[in-house]
């Protein structure tokens, strides 16, 4: 996406100018493996550029315990990732760290270690890379976190205003936030739920209690009200997705219908506890995509910028400062 993940990123009106055609995309490989935080930058042109983006990476795939990264450049012509490539991969290399694999990108294709080009929708390393498949305008990610909101949500989140409950609260996030797979689906919960779950990230020891939920690291309980924690731990369900991949995913995605479904006026909060929950998650292209338009909605609203300062410095979610 145009405006990429990045937890390396370069000044975001650079990012902003670069499709996904001219980009390099960094994939930790957990266990050698199965991918784990994506981040983007794109194909810097000059010597002081690409310096400073060694000079970034480096320290970021350190501070995020990554051993092996696979590289995947997406270039307009043969030939334009070469420069960037080789430093990148020199100085990671360097820094004791493995490269799995380095893919190139051009023309629908992707040119794996001088082979046999193959379509890019067929390759392992972009489907790991951006699941289900490549994106590669910033609107296609945009369409995961906004889209039309039905009538009844403006009626319900009128009619609601300065009435919802802790009760209330817990009970509408119970639903929202489920990882059952027999659960009606986001847009199936009525309006007043969706209504009584939106306004309630208004009130930010709310939204943040339900950020240290879903969030496990980037908030200690203890400094959040007891009687909160308490009544979150014995409503909300139970957190499985910190272990479970598939969870972790249905949660994911529940929460990007949640933001389909509710308006600009009231999706400020719910877009920037959609970005913490993607970057916990370990993927910063979303949490990017996700945060980008909480602040474009309102640039100053104070937890949106501190995670975008968190981002541009390749700083984890729920990670230990050191």
């Amino acid at each position: 996406p145009s405006n990429g993940p990045q937890s390396y990123q370069r000044p975001r009106s650079l990012v902003r100018s670069t499709s996904l055609t001219e980009s390099l995309v960094f994939v930790s490989m957990v266990g050698g493996r199965s991918p784990g935080m994506i981040a983007r930058i794109p194909l810097l042109r000059t010597d002081d550029e690409v310096t400073d983006a060694v000079n970034t990476i480096l320290p970021a795939l350190t501070r995020n315990d990554v051993t092996t990264v696979a590289l995947v450049a997406f270039e307009d012509a043969a030939g334009d990732s070469d420069p960037l490539l080789s430093r990148v991969e020199g100085a990671i290399v360097a820094g004791g760290i493995a490269v799995h694999s380095v893919i190139v990108v051009r023309d629908g294709m992707a040119h794996v270690g001088g082979g046999e080009p193959t379509p890019v929708a067929l390759t392992p390393g972009q489907r790991a890379a951006f699941p289900p498949g490549p994106l590669a305008q910033r609107e296609a990610l945009s369409e995961r976190y906004r889209g039309a909101v039905p009538h009844e949500v403006y009626t319900a989140l009128q009619a609601r205003a300065g009435r919802v409950t802790r009760e209330d609260a817990l009970a509408a996030w119970a639903l929202v936030a489920t990882v059952d797979p027999e659960a009606p689906a986001v847009a199936d919960l009525p309006p007043v739920t969706l209504a009584d779950a939106a306004l309630t990230l208004a009130h930010k020891t709310s939204r943040d209690g339900l950020m240290a939920w879903m969030c496990p690291g980037v908030l200690p309980s203890d400094l959040l009200p007891a009687p909160l924690w308490e009544a979150l731990k014995a409503v909300l369900p139970a957190q499985t997705w910190t272990v479970d991949v598939q969870d972790r995913q249905a949660l994911r995605e529940r929460l990007r219908a949640f933001c389909r479904m509710i308006p600009d006026a009231h999706a400020v909060p719910v877009l920037t506890v959609a970005a913490s929950l993607e970057w916990w998650a370990g993927d910063g292209a979303l949490a990017r995509t996700a945060l980008d338009l909480a602040r474009e909605l309102d640039p100053g609203y104070r937890l949106a910028a501190l995670m975008d300062q968190m981002l541009t410095l390749g700083i984890r979610v729920g990670e230990p400062l050191r």
